[in-house]
């Protein structure tokens, strides 16, 4: 049997996998992962990329049909999104879904756009990676605490790392990357992105603003950031240029535009850097 890198697959299953199996349609039971008894631990099995589209054509009838003077999160807002979210997905035809892609292709360079989007590192990079990821992931989190520090350091001279948003594994994700976009606009995005994947079970108003007043953030600008969710379109946009890049699951990078998917190995990722900083040494006239 074949299995992926671990990764997060890219819609969380809420609605199914919370569903007991008698009670389920034929074609969601259809959609239910299956791990066997011999897969590795990290195994996942993808789910159809049929899903995340349906997610994210909700989350623009959502956006778009929003009444503008709800300004402030809650947890009734949320049950009002998940229960909106939930009607479109249904009401969806199937001619709706769009066929199964390919996928990355490995031996492709794809075109990644990072303009203003949170980085460190070389400020004049010969590399550049990207991550598309979502706080809800606990592969995510596995790099961040893993490969990316040790990475920076190696290689923060020559590499410079950046982090797009991927928000498609449950209802908290969006105010999550908008919490850390919120830190960003006030110079802290890596440390707020590092307190959010050390604290994944915890994700919620309370925890945005607490970890803010840890790092002394000005709290009155950061909790209108968060109450209105400020950033929301720039994260839906994240999500858009990702599902047109075929990203079908979280942690997903791109290293001078070559994908690589998963959290994979530290080795995995030093292995390409150093391959792309000696093509670099070798493009240049002797």
């Amino acid at each position: 049997m074949r299995y992926i890198m671990p990764l997060c697959p890219d819609l969380a299953m809420r609605s199914i996998v919370e569903t007991p199996l008698e009670n389920l349609t034929p074609e969601q039971a259809s959609h239910v992962p299956v791990v066997t008894e011999d897969a590795p631990e990290s195994g996942v099995i993808l789910i159809p990329r049929a899903t995340v589209n349906y997610v994210i054509i909700a989350i623009v009838f959502f956006v778009l049909g929003s009444v503008s003077s709800v300004l402030f999160y809650s947890r009734t807002t949320q049950s009002i999104i998940d229960q909106t979210v939930a009607r479109v997905i249904e009401q969806l035809p199937d001619t709706v879904a769009a066929a199964e892609p390919v996928g990355l292709d490995p031996n492709q360079r794809y075109a990644i756009n990072i303009e203003d989007e949170p980085a460190v590192g070389a400020e004049d990079p010969i590399v550049t990676m990207v991550e598309f990821g979502d706080f809800r992931c606990g592969f995510c989190g596995r790099f961040t605490k893993e490969t990316l520090e040790p990475l920076i350091e190696e290689y923060g001279d020559r590499v410079r790392f950046v982090y797009r948003d991927y928000p498609v594994l449950s209802p908290e994700s969006l105010p999550a990357a908008n919490a850390s976009l919120c830190a960003n606009a006030q110079g802290e995005f890596w440390e707020y992105h590092n307190l959010l994947y050390d604290n994944q079970a915890d994700l919620g108003r309370d925890l945005y603003l607490s970890l803010a007043a840890d790092l002394e953030l000005d709290m009155e600008s950061f909790t209108t950031c968060v109450d209105e969710v400020t950033y929301r379109d720039e994260i839906v946009g994240d999500l858009v240029d990702g599902q047109a890049l075929a990203i079908r699951g979280t942690p997903t990078f791109f290293i001078n535009g070559r994908p690589l998917v998963g959290a994979q190995p530290y080795e995995a990722f030093a292995a390409v850097i150093e391959e792309e900083l000696a093509a670099s040494v070798e493009s240049i006239p002797s």
